[in-house]
């Protein structure tokens, strides 16, 4: 049975937000198990990690209701402007960010992904560990009913978005095992690099 606990870093599901933001939870959280229903975490670069795809012909609701689906998300996305006005400020993950303000969201949404672990790789992860949450996961076994999964992330835009400049070199530091040495080469790191720079010249993330 899918058991499914919301990082203590997903917020897409608060009436204020930074990002994507969930407009309907009932129809997401079908989507999502549908999608972890299908997904083998054994195969992909870090066994236990995955981005997956909740609008896919997997999920026999979004067959059956693609147009209600399709609405349970707004996009966490726009495209940047050179309009001061268009930007507010927000404190995001204990630092002060400028965000693109949600009424310049991008109202095509081409996407919606979630970043989901099973709950050993969550737990194994190197900015879990030590952390309140991590320890408090740590005996989830001995819960009633005790989570399989753990979302990370909710993304959704008119593209399918990369990890912001700052969280790719924190993965670099150390804060994603799909980082480590071994898991990418230098070409694929450059790569990726390449791609999180272009996103980020033409996009940006939104916020109320």
């Amino acid at each position: 049975m899918i058991s499914v606990h919301h990082s203590d870093i997903v917020t897409a599901f608060n009436d204020h937000t930074i990002g994507a933001k969930v407009r309907c939870r009932p129809v997401f959280d079908i989507l999502l198990n549908d999608a972890i229903a299908a997904h083998d975490f054994t195969k992909g670069v870090v066994p236990g990690q995955a981005v997956l795809n909740l609008w896919t012909d997997a999920s026999e609701f979004f067959v059956k209701y693609p147009a209600v689906a399709r609405a349970c998300v707004s996009s966490g996305m726009g495209r940047r402007t050179l309009n001061p006005e268009d930007y507010v400020c927000r404190r995001y993950r204990e630092q002060v960010h400028l965000f693109l303000k949600r009424s310049r969201a991008s109202s095509f949404v081409h996407s919606l992904r979630a970043v989901v672990y099973t709950i050993n790789a969550y737990l194994n992860d190197p900015d879990v560990q030590d952390t309140e949450e991590g320890i408090q996961l740590a005996d989830c076994h001995t819960w009633y009913n005790p989570p399989t999964h753990v979302l990370v992330a909710v993304l959704a835009g008119e593209v399918d978005g990369f990890v912001s400049p700052y969280r790719f070199v924190a993965n670099l530091a150390g804060g994603n095992h799909e980082y480590a040495e071994g898991k990418k080469s230098y070409a694929d790191l450059v790569n990726l690099a390449k791609d999180v720079k272009a996103h980020d010249d033409q996009w940006a993330t939104v916020a109320d």
